[in-house]
């Protein structure tokens, strides 16, 4: 599921929720005869409709949703209203909302409305102040900061897991999912732009036998180093990627063959003389490609790399190849 949908889903699960609770309370209000609460409770199930509605049209771009803001902010001014002009009873109705406003809006905004509504409240109750009143405002506080820690913990987490699906742990360079994604993406960029777009795929000479030598543990910070001289060595824009045993990929948007040529060879040079741990020195083999005009498939871009690099290491290793 991705991030749209899930939002999709918790907007539209909220709102209903939110919907259906006020429409209750409008419906016990009118029983009772408390017309004024009626009202006011029925205009808060209509913009909380609204909000439902705004999230089923703005399904697939939940992302750049705005609105969802300006109808929270006009559901919490209508509770504050009905607790000034009609009873303070209504107070309670911020409680949902808050909780709805924070589910629904991004951390920062969320809790800005919502510290804009504990101002407004206290403003509009100066000189009103009594224990139940009090009462309400600390649980109002209370309710923001538990439901502001959740929501910071949740984001926290979700950044976490989001880094750790694209982020090599033992490199530090993206995986090869992060790679596949990118690619694609830069594919469709360069077809819409017409700038050229090369992939390079760089492996380190004998890596087996360094492996078997050393062992994986050992080989780990040589892996790690590589990555950073990789990344010192890119420019703005272009990326790395570990391809697993030993290779790298790497990505260069607005570079011809011409650029590339003379980046690898750069690279290669920059590699061979670089003081490395546990092995000392070693050298590297790339592979070279730069996407043709009328390509499209990035498993075509990604094999031919791959064949030029096994042709850059068949004809004697330390070697750049371009295909």
């Amino acid at each position: 599921m991705t991030e749209t949908h899930l939002r999709t889903r918790t907007h539209g699960l909220g709102y209903g929720a939110g919907m259906l609770a006020f429409l209750l309370t409008a419906t016990l209000n009118l029983s009772y005869g408390f017309y004024g609460l009626f009202f006011n409770a029925l205009i808060v199930t209509l913009l909380l409709a609204a909000g439902l509605g705004y999230t089923l049209v703005m399904r697939r771009q939940q992302l750049k949703a705005i609105a969802h803001q300006y109808l929270l902010a006009g559901a919490g001014v209508v509770a504050l209203l009905a607790a000034s002009q009609h009873s303070d009873m209504a107070l309670l109705w911020l409680f949902p909302l808050v909780l709805l406003n924070l589910l629904v809006l991004p951390l920062k905004r969320g809790l800005i409305l919502c510290s804009l509504l504990v101002i407004l409240t206290a403003v509009l109750f100066h000189g009103r102040w009594n224990y139940p009143l009090a009462a309400t405002l600390i649980g109002l506080m209370l309710l923001i900061l538990a439901a502001a820690l959740f929501a910071y913990r949740y984001h926290y987490n979700a950044h976490s897991v989001d880094t750790l699906t694209l982020i090599d742990s033992d490199t530090g360079a993206g995986n090869l999912r992060y790679f596949q994604d990118t690619l694609t993406r830069e594919i469709s960029r360069s077809q819409v732009t017409g700038h050229a777009l090369s992939l390079v795929c760089l492996a380190v000479d004998y890596y087996q036998e360094m492996l078997d030598l050393h062992g994986n543990v050992n080989m780990q910070p040589v892996l790690r180093q590589l990555s950073e001289k990789l990344q010192q060595a890119l420019r703005a824009g272009d990326s790395h990627y570990y391809g697993g045993e030993g290779s790298f990929y790497l990505l260069l948007p607005y570079t011809p063959e011409e650029g590339v040529r003379v980046m690898v060879e750069r690279l290669r040079r920059q590699m061979a003389e670089e003081r490395w741990p546990v092995v000392d020195s070693l050298t590297t083999s790339l592979g070279c490609t730069t996407r043709g005009d009328d390509e499209s498939d990035p498993v075509a871009l990604e094999t031919r790399s791959r064949e030029a690099l096994k042709a850059a290491q068949s004809s004697g290793h330390n070697r750049a190849w371009y295909q």
